[in-house]
């Protein structure tokens, strides 16, 4: 039997009402059905749950069946007051719960969603606990629930209209597990190969309360190996609070700790998430993203505490990242310990990442060493094209605007335009603090160095590399040097800008490396070319 999923009951009316009427709905072979049906109409009584000096009770108000066969009560709290679902047991197993229902509100809820099937009809005991503002705790006992797992190939009923998501489905790719609150998204643990997406906007406001230590209080607990898919359908998560830095033996800290080989997260935006971590760090994947797995179309916002490697969509990347997109602020917690930040991805070893950007800040000054890039940390691998960052960067060792370190793999028409500031004893560049054995093709920098450092170039700090340059460039005026690269082979990137004689040049898609048009850079469908407006290109 799976663990809680996020659904919640609420209270209403003058009396404490439950119905528990189960309805065989005539299933052949695939319907997930729990049978707690009735008319809106039939809203039958109980005295015997009565919550004191309240004015209402709980009701069944409907029950309906979802397109794939998903039994679903929908309660309704006219209570007058607000109350808070601690927890739902099923056959003497509890499920913990910490949610504020307000008076007033509706809240659909399925059985069948805390349950495993293995192809089966099962009967299951279901308790509901909830207290009331005025601390009395009280129980919603449903009894014996029927869950119907077997296959169907027959139209279920279709669902009755609710202005609330109904968290259905099987977690199929044909029907994905539908996610419509912060309770459903933490439960993708209880089934990490399975197919999600979410069924509205999800507040996780309330995770800044949950898991109460001695310390702290934890908030949402990540996703371990993750192996299935998570579509966001367009919808955003709002204020995810994870604070795993209290227990030092915590996984890494994000929405994922990790995710495994073949998932796929897409079609989803993070905003306002605070994420503080012990190692591996990010607002979306915490730890290491497999290889053969994508990221796509993704954007998140938000802080990110944490001590050693961290990023705003990925702390450690073997994986595909396309048209996605961090505005974050990193800030290394440790300043005797070792870090490495970037404003998209910490360290990336392998994979493709395509039509990205990031703003923002990141920084990483401590005393034993660092990476910090505006957009990667640490690039070890693949490939980077098409991409942009604007982040500020502040760094102590191995620093750039672009990457901080490109150990290997090929950068293709990049730019970095944020402020990099420098320590003393470090190497810093535009593009990249130290490059490898990598390549650099038809990419830019705009970005000011202030302070100078042991090597410093405006396009690189040290290049080990020779002749890896290829049509590249960096703005004299603005990045405040005329060396590109300040220890090293240099070849095959050039400097713009002398004397601020070009103030708008790498505002136009016409000028090397964007063009001229309709070669190099492609402005029909990935890049903007905003000359009109004197901005640097920006992703459709």
């Amino acid at each position: 039997m799976a663990k809680s999923n996020s659904s919640r009951a609420q209270g209403t009316i003058e009396y404490l009402v439950i119905l528990a009427v189960i309805v065989v709905l005539s299933l052949v072979v695939v319907s997930l059905m729990t049978t707690i049906f009735v008319s809106p109409a039939e809203q039958i009584t109980s005295t015997t749950n009565k919550l004191g000096s309240m004015n209402g009770s709980i009701s069944i108000v409907d029950a309906t069946t979802d397109s794939s066969g998903e039994g679903v009560v929908t309660f309704s709290n006219r209570s007058g007051e607000n109350l808070v679902i601690t927890k739902i047991n099923i056959d003497g197993t509890d499920n913990t719960y910490s949610s504020s229902l307000p008076s007033g509100n509706e809240r659909n809820f399925s059985i069948a969603s805390l349950v495993g099937c293995d192809g089966s009809k099962k009967s299951y005991s279901v308790i509901i606990y909830y207290t009331a503002e005025s601390g009395l705790t009280k129980q919603l006992n449903l009894g014996q629930i029927q869950i119907n797992c077997s296959e169907d190939s027959t139209p279920s009923k279709p669902p009755e209209e609710h202005t609330n998501c109904i968290p259905s489905g099987k977690g199929t790719l044909a029907k994905p597990k539908i996610i419509c609150d912060c309770n459903g998204l933490q439960n993708i643990n209880n089934h990490t190969d399975w197919n999600y997406a979410l069924g509205q906007d999800i507040n996780c406001y309330e995770t800044r309360n949950w898991n109460e230590t001695i310390d702290g209080n934890f908030g949402f607990r990540p996703i371990s190996d993750f192996s299935g898919s998570l579509d966001g359908k367009g919808k955003k998560i709002d204020y995810l609070f994870v604070n795993n830095i209290i227990d030092r033996e915590s996984p890494d800290a994000g929405l994922f700790v990790n995710t495994a080989q073949g998932s796929a997260i897409s079609n989803l935006s993070m905003e306002n998430a605070a994420i503080t971590g012990n190692n591996f760090t990010s607002i979306l994947v915490g730890g290491m993203m497999g290889s053969n797995s994508s990221i796509n179309n993704v954007h998140v916002s938000g802080r990110i505490d944490a001590y050693d490697v961290m990023g705003g969509i990925a702390s450690e990347n073997f994986a595909d990242i396309n048209n996605s997109s961090a505005a974050v602020t990193l800030n290394n917690i440790n300043s005797s310990g070792f870090c490495k930040l970037g404003g998209l991805v910490g360290e990336s070893w392998s994979g493709t990442i395509s039509q990205c950007h990031s703003s923002g800040s990141v920084s990483c000054v401590t005393n034993y060493g660092n990476y910090a890039g505006g957009l990667v940390g640490e690039f070890r691998g693949g490939t980077l094209v098409d991409s942009y960052t604007t982040a500020d960067v502040n760094g102590d060792a191995i620093v750039g605007g672009l990457v901080g370190s490109i150990d290997d793999g090929t950068i293709i028409r990049s730019y970095s335009s944020g402020k990099v500031f420098a320590g003393s004893q470090m190497l810093v560049g535009g593009i990249a603090g130290e490059v490898g054995y990598g390549t650099i093709i038809d990419s830019y920098t705009t970005s000011q160095i202030l302070g100078f450092g042991y090597a410093a170039g405006a396009f690189i700090g040290r290049n080990y590399g020779t002749n890896n340059i290829t049509n590249s460039y960096w703005d004299i005026t603005r990045v405040g040097s005329s060396t590109g690269c300040g220890l090293g082979d240099c070849t095959g990137a050039s400097g713009k800008n002398n004397a601020n004689s070009q103030p708008n040049y790498f505002f136009d898609g016409n000028n090397p490396p964007m063009g001229p048009k309709p070669t190099k850079w492609d402005f029909t469908t990935i890049w903007n070319d905003n000359n009109t407006t004197q901005q640097y290109p920006t992703l459709k």
